[in-house]
């Protein structure tokens, strides 16, 4: 895991300071597109890193990649945008993580039926 972890977070860390708005991190197992976005976070336009899909390969799911490179972007994009916000999670066993994990916050519309949610480094800061 911790060779995955160095080469997930070199991709990431190229992407967070190159000029492209959004790319595809691969790394096997795990596939992640991710983009440079601009949200309103409590009634403010702020800059968020969108993680808006992850496929892991199916003998390796549920072994913690992804977990892992979620850790990588937080530590990451700490200092460089104000949010991460991952969409659309269909993966009930990922969904209750994020729901139990400290910094995350459900960040869906009400007329959405899949959640989404939201690391905000300012409320995450303060704790």
């Amino acid at each position: 895991m911790e060779e995955f972890k160095i080469k997930f977070k070199a991709n990431l860390d190229w992407f967070i300071q190159s000029h492209n708005r959004n790319v595809w991190i691969i790394v096997p197992p795990l596939s992640v597109y991710v983009r440079k976005a601009r949200r309103i976070v409590d009634g403010e336009l702020r800059d968020v890193f969108d993680v808006a899909s992850a496929e892991v390969d199916v003998d390796k799911q549920g072994m913690g990649y992804f977990t892992a490179a979620l850790e990588c972007v937080i530590d990451s994009c700490a200092g460089k945008f104000r949010a991460v916000h991952v969409e659309n999670v269909i993966n009930e066993r990922l969904s209750d993580h994020l729901s139990k994990s400290g910094g995350w916050e459900l960040y869906s519309l009400p007329q959405q039926e899949v959640p989404s949610y939201i690391y905000r480094y300012d409320t995450n800061a303060k704790k």
